[in-house]
């Protein structure tokens, strides 16, 4: 397991989406709200793999803004002990921590590695401890990602645009945390609601 002792499943799920009812309309590109809410849940709660964020929402921008997260986050107090979900060669990449599972990798981002961390692990090894300083400015989490491409740097959160794909290439990582599939996933889009919505705007 991610963290030994520790029942994920119990954790309470955060809704950062643009239709969340914990989030004003003011959290638009404010992850600074993010910090209440985990600090409400004690500091232990996890965030949506799949998920449209508000709090990463870009106004008036040029541009697409990648929005869409690509892992589950486990947020966590600073210095908790993480451990291996996987055994496999392990690299170190744009601050993460990688373990190259054979027909995946596994990215796990926001710890601070154990000095001496060997090149390779079993499940159930010491990897390192959570990082105070959270991935993406957010608070004190270890972002986990299941890559299905072994060697690709993936993103931590795509376009709305090219993210049928990356959620493909990044598929739901709730198996590694020892979760059940969606338990810790945004809903996918209905079309028929979606056109329902458009419609009441409209």
């Amino acid at each position: 397991p991610l963290l030994p002792g520790l029942d994920l499943a119990s954790l309470p799920v955060l809704d950062l989406s643009t239709t969340s009812d914990a989030l004003p309309g003011s959290a638009t590109g404010d992850r600074s709200v993010v910090s209440r809410l985990v600090a409400a849940a004690d500091g232990r709660t996890l965030g949506r793999w799949g998920e449209g964020r508000l709090v990463d929402t870009v106004l008036d921008a040029g541009g697409e803004t990648p929005t869409v997260h690509l892992g589950i986050d486990v947020f966590l107090p600073a210095g908790t002990p993480v451990a291996a979900p996987v055994g496999g060669r392990v690299r170190i990449e744009r601050g993460a921590v990688v373990i190259e599972a054979g027909l995946f990798d596994v990215c796990l981002a926001g710890i601070d590695p154990y000095r001496g961390l060997r090149e390779t692990v079993a499940p159930g090894d010491d990897l390192g401890t959570v990082s105070p300083d959270g991935p993406d400015g957010l608070p004190a989490h270890v972002h986990v990602a299941r890559v299905a491409e072994p060697g690709l740097a993936a993103p931590h959160a795509a376009v709305p645009s090219l993210s049928g794909a990356w959620l493909r290439l990044c598929p739901d990582p709730s198996s590694l945390l020892g979760l059940l599939p969606g338990h810790a996933a945004a809903p996918p889009d209905d079309a028929a609601d979606l056109l329902a919505r458009r419609d009441r705007v409209l």
